[in-house]
């Protein structure tokens, strides 16, 4: 990766680094000032990552579970 890659380009320049600083910020002070939206949230991103696990391991139980029949 070169500087010159980035040569005209300039209008997003600072995107990278605004949505960082708004991400840290979300994380600081997100709890303290709507918790209970921030509550919900959070709640709601931790269901979908356990049912999105849930179904991946089921995936791959079935996939041994077939490869074992064919062999």
């Amino acid at each position: 990766m070169d500087i010159n890659d980035f040569k005209g380009i300039s209008y997003f320049r600072f995107f990278v680094p605004i949505v960082f600083i708004i991400c840290w910020a979300s994380m600081i002070l997100g709890p303290e000032f709507i918790t209970l939206p921030y509550r919900e949230f959070g709640l709601l991103v931790y269901v979908y990552f356990f049912l999105k696990s849930t179904y991946q391991l089921v995936l791959m139980i079935n996939m041994v579970l077939k490869g074992n029949a064919a062999l």
